[in-house]
């Protein structure tokens, strides 16, 4: 039996969000999707997540106020939080190193390559 892999893409692009869940659903992921940065951390409050795609620009709010509330969450309450992958347009090596240097566990270029990309959901999320 096949455990689907739980995987949460938080990003505000409607469009972006459907093309994710089509590639990963197709490769047997189970995914959520949440809209701001609120909604994805109240999300994964109620699920475990294998993985955490995370978008690093929202309207109200920034991707790296996610990573910190969610190293924040796990330190109160003992556990481990998920995997984090940031997907931004923002290539700087000064933007990638200050999202690993505060918890994220990858990075991946938009726009998506989607092979690539795959490959990287699977390697993260196991």
């Amino acid at each position: 039996m096949n455990i689907k892999r739980k995987i949460l893409i938080v990003d505000d692009d409607e469009d972006l969000q459907d093309m994710v869940r089509g590639l990963l659903e197709h490769y047997d992921f189970e995914c959520y999707s949440a809209f701001s940065v609120d909604e994805g951390l109240s999300i994964n409050k109620q699920h475990l997540f294998d993985l955490v795609l995370l978008d690093l620009h929202f309207d109200e709010s920034d991707g790296r106020n996610f990573l910190e509330h969610l190293r924040a969450d796990a330190e109160l309450t003992g556990t481990l939080p998920p995997p984090v992958m940031v997907m931004s347009t923002d290539r700087e090596r000064s933007v990638i190193e200050s999202v690993l240097k505060i918890g994220a566990k990858g990075f991946v270029a938009k726009p998506l390559q989607p092979l690539r990309f795959v490959k990287s959901v699977y390697e993260y999320a196991n």
